[in-house]
């Protein structure tokens, strides 16, 4: 199994999406285990208490302080959630680059601690080889020797690059992964590391203290009185040419002693278990305790290394391949210029160099240079029955600001085309209204717009309206889809709150809808003897609602045509979209600030809790997790659904991030301060709007635990023919008016839900 696939089964176990990100060796070996390499100070030598020829060197270092590191196998940052971290039980080995054959000492159970935000490590240093001698030697002369920890990852999740995560109480951009859980196994002294945070600390005995062989038997974890003879002939052989010394006089193992002890480590004296099949590689076949592969081998780590240089290769490769790409598309079109900035800061620089600095790819050069090489103002050309409407509406649209690649869904390939060509690139208001006189049979010199232009466009277009022709152009008809793609891109870059509560669904009209929810009644319970099932009852609820229709005008004005500014007409229906958005947050959450004033919220519906100890806090929140958990429906049942949502006011929004996000959270109880345990971490998901606010009838201290929408809908929205975002179509302009009008409208209603989907707090 490839570390791919082994980290892309890690990830499908997690929830996380199955593809691997392509960051991870491939090739490698299968290895669980991961090596959190954290970087450390200069040792601190000094001679341990009791300076009597039988005490051992000691450290105790911060191994890992919550940060991002790099670990061997993988090519983008690693963060460990130390909530999910755990150590494996007994004594753990102290190794020396997490080889098992580079025996630096051990760490007492229970002396490697995990806190909320760090890894504090505490170990002997028992070994007697060159590696132990090594670590105390250099430490003395104040080598920075680092720690390492080698863990087996248990879960581990990727946070894609527009994503943000909190761990450890921190706050770190997407691009990373997550490792959930993890069992640390071992301890190594490193050279070199990845967390410039943590700090480890060496305390040795007197200069040449010597380590009998009861001591170096009682480091490496074996009971003496568990060998036999032939195995404490084996482990002494071992001992004198670590130490180079002759071993004390051999203690007898207890009579009828002739078996070894269980659990001996392999690489301690005694024939190990024979290597994983396929494994042929001494190195690659030495396991770790617990049963883990060792790290890779000289050969594996240069296999890695020669992947990683074709990688570079390839991404070379494929940058010189672009910048090729750019060079030619920029000179096809002339070498042309871009303006970037704005106002008094705004620059003409070469397109070539601004494609580069911002790394566009090959299309979005040449949409530029399309755009960028036109001659500048209006031509107006004669008449042709080749002009393609549908073209220039989808080049206004790119005008406005519509990315082409959207755009190419609602128009095909030669509309798209005719719409990046040069008679149509950067199309405005004023090659409209020129094109659609043009093919009236207005005749005026090329390049010359003014007023009796748009007055003959105008005509044309209200004749055709008169006379009931099928025009293929419509100056009205090409403007309301500009717009409408404009509404929808306006529209949808409103946070919509309103959804996490509220059901929306279609109705087929204006009159009041009766919604019924069905609630069974009756037991179920085990059937009789004669095989009858009993009868159960259905008790409904009952909400009403209905759509109501809300909506503005907009005007196309003589100066907006003229000054052919398309996008400053079109913010107007934009500013119509985000009304319409906002409307339906404002208008739905006073609906559901209504249902606290109607009583839907009550202790006799068994929803509401009030009081000092309903503040939002760990304590209060469990107060309403409490009651929610023990809410009944309409027949006395339990509803059996759990809260997911937790909703406030902006003004508690930052208290609501902290009970989702930190696992451990500072309190002030009196004039002491206490850090409690958040049972609530990752369970509710908070959310907050500001016409929940004391400006919009709120509070600052209330807030609603609430079910998800799909299980109890607190509030129960209709929309007309199931539309949310408005409608923009031509109006009629008075006679006075030398220009388009348009009409933007909506049609929708909130109303009340089921109350039982939520349990609201005053929070005082």
């Amino acid at each position: 199994m490839t570390k791919r696939t082994w980290l892309s089964r890690l990830l499908a176990s997690s929830g996380a999406a199955t593809e691997t990100p392509p960051f991870i060796d491939a090739d490698s070996e299968d290895s669980p285990m991961l090596w959190l390499s954290a970087t450390g100070e200069t040792v601190d030598l000094q001679a341990a208490a009791g300076d009597d020829g039988d005490s051992l060197p000691t450290f105790t270092g911060t191994a890992y302080t919550g940060g991002t590191m790099r670990p061997m196998h993988f090519y983008r940052d690693v963060v460990v959630d130390l909530s999910g971290a755990k150590v494996a039980p007994k004594d753990r080995p102290i190794h020396r680059d997490h080889r098992t054959d580079q025996i630096v000492g051990h760490s007492p159970a229970g002396d490697i601690k995990i806190a909320a935000k760090s890894i504090k490590v505490k170990g002997i240093i028992s070994g007697t080889g060159k590696h132990a001698q090594e670590v105390i030697a250099n430490g003395k002369n104040k080598f920075p020797w680092q720690l390492s920890i080698g863990a087996r990852i248990e879960r581990i999740e990727w946070v894609d690059e527009d994503a943000t995560v909190t761990v450890n109480g921190r706050r770190f951009k997407g691009g990373i992964y997550v490792v959930r859980a993890c069992t640390i196994f071992e301890i190594s002294f490193v050279s070199l590391g990845g967390d410039d945070n943590t700090s480890a600390r060496v305390a040795a005995t007197a200069e040449g203290y010597a380590m009998n062989f009861t001591q170096w038997l009682a480091a490496r974890g074996h009971d003496i009185n568990s060998l036999t003879a032939q195995n404490l002939a084996t482990l002494r052989a071992q001992f004198e040419t670590e130490s180079g010394q002759p071993a004390a006089t051999p203690t007898t193992p207890p009579a009828g002693q002739t078996t070894p002890a269980a659990g001996i480590s392999a690489g301690a004296g005694i024939s190990p278990s024979p290597a994983p099949a396929g494994r042929t590689d001494p190195a690659a076949g030495a396991l770790l305790a617990g049963g883990t592969p060792a790290p890779p081998t000289p050969e594996q780590l240069n296999a890695q290394r020669l992947q990683l240089e074709r990688e570079a290769n390839q991404r070379e490769a494929s940058r010189l391949e672009l910048s090729a790409a750019r060079e030619s598309i920029c000179a096809r079109f002339g070498s042309p210029k871009i303006k970037v900035g704005e106002g008094d800061n705004a620059q003409e620089v070469d397109l070539l160099v601004h494609a580069t600095r911002e790394g566009w790819s090959a299309n979005e050069t040449e949409l530029h240079a399309r755009r960028n090489s036109r001659p500048d103002g209006v031509t107006i050309s004669s008449p042709s029955r080749d002009v393609n409407a549908r073209g220039l509406e989808a080049a206004l649209c790119m005008t406005a600001g519509c990315d082409a690649d959207a755009l190419a869904n609602d128009y095909n390939e030669r509309e798209m085309n005719c719409a990046m060509d040069r008679s149509y690139r950067g199309a405005g208001l004023k090659q409209l209204f020129a094109t659609r006189a043009a093919i009236a049979g207005h005749s005026q010199s090329a390049g010359q717009f003014n007023n009796d232009t748009i007055e003959a466009a105008l005509q044309a277009d209200q004749r055709d309206q008169l006379l009931a022709n099928s025009s293929t152009f419509s100056t009205p008809g090409i403007l309301s889809n500009v717009m409408n793609k404009s509404m929808q891109k306006a529209y949808s870059a409103i946070e919509d709150i309103l959804s996490l509560i509220c059901s929306w669904g279609p109705v087929t009209d204006f009159k009041e809808q009766t919604h019924y929810q069905l609630t069974v009644d009756g037991d179920w319970s085990e059937v009789a003897n004669d095989g009858q099932l009993k009868h159960g009852e259905l008790k409904e609820s009952k909400y009403t609602n209905s759509a109501k229709t809300r909506g503005m005008m907009i005007g196309l004005t003589r100066k907006h045509i003229r000054n052919d500014d398309l996008r400053a007409f079109l913010r107007i229906p934009m500013g119509i979209a985000r009304k319409s958005a906002n409307a339906k947050q404002r208008i739905g959450f006073a609906v559901l600030l209504q249902m606290i004033t109607d009583g839907d919220f009550s202790a006799e519906n068994a929803n509401l809790v009030s009081g000092a100890s309903s503040v939002l806090g760990i304590d209060g929140l469990q107060l309403a997790v409490n009651l929610f958990k023990k809410m009944k429906d309409e027949t006395g049942e339990e509803i059996g659904v759990r809260p997911a949502l937790l909703l406030t006011g902006t003004t508690l929004s930052v208290v609501a991030e902290d009970l989702y996000k930190q696992t451990n959270i500072d309190v002030r109880r009196g004039t002491k301060k206490e850090v409690l345990r958040n049972n609530h971490a990752n369970k509710y998901q908070p959310a907050d709007s500001p016409y929940l606010d004391t400006e919009y009838g709120g509070t600052d201290t209330g807030y609603f635990l609430c079910a998800d929408k799909n299980d109890i809908p607190i509030l129960d929205g209709v929309a007309l023919d199931g539309r949310m975002v408005p409608y923009v179509q031509r109006g009629d302009a008075n006679f006075n008016t030398l220009g388009i009008e348009f009409r933007a409208f909506d049609d929708w209603g909130v109303g009340k839900g089921n109350p039982r989907g939520a349990v609201h707090s005053t929070g005082s």
